[in-house]
């Protein structure tokens, strides 16, 4: 099976992790995690910016079979929202937007980025969400707002460097 990439290429000197159904790349000095916690297909770790940082800001990947449900990218993105809404305290949706199928995306999906409170975490997070073939993506940085500046651009590199195969 060929592989569709769904977003920009990914750094050349990152690892890639190469998956039956999918692949993507992330920095040396981020730390994978593929024990499925909180039933995610994996976790990349950022390391710690400092000895008084207690959280790691990470990227995660999950994969949820819809088939039977008659579940669109639409509605996902509406159940995802409502989810956002009970779950995060302080919920502010900063981003809520359609990225359109072109040369670059041959797959259309959403971008969600938002604020708000995690226990005693202030997070900011981006979501993209993809259905495809009855296969839901949901690939999710999550920071904490002091540090989303600091890792805002390689969590979107590795957010780009999803594909499909």
């Amino acid at each position: 099976m060929s592989s569709t990439l769904i977003f920009a290429q990914s750094e050349e000197q990152w690892k890639t992790l190469e998956q039956e159904n999918y692949a993507l790349s992330y920095p040396e000095d981020w730390t994978l995690d593929q024990n499925g916690l909180m039933g995610t297909e994996l976790f990349l770790f950022s390391p710690l910016l400092s000895e008084v940082d207690d959280f790691k800001d990470n990227f995660s990947l999950m994969i949820q079979d819809l088939t039977g449900m008659e579940i669109d990218l639409e509605k996902y993105v509406e159940i995802s929202v409502g989810q956002i809404k009970t779950m995060i305290t302080d919920n502010n949706i900063l981003k809520n937007e359609r990225i359109a199928k072109s040369d670059n995306t041959p797959i259309e999906f959403q971008r969600i980025e938002y604020t708000g409170k995690q226990g005693i975490y202030n997070l900011h997070l981006v979501q993209y969400y993809l259905v495809v073939d009855d296969i839901a993506y949901v690939l999710t940085l999550t920071c904490e707002i002091e540090s989303y500046e600091e890792h805002k651009e390689v969590g979107e590199k590795i957010l780009q460097s999803f594909v499909l195969r």
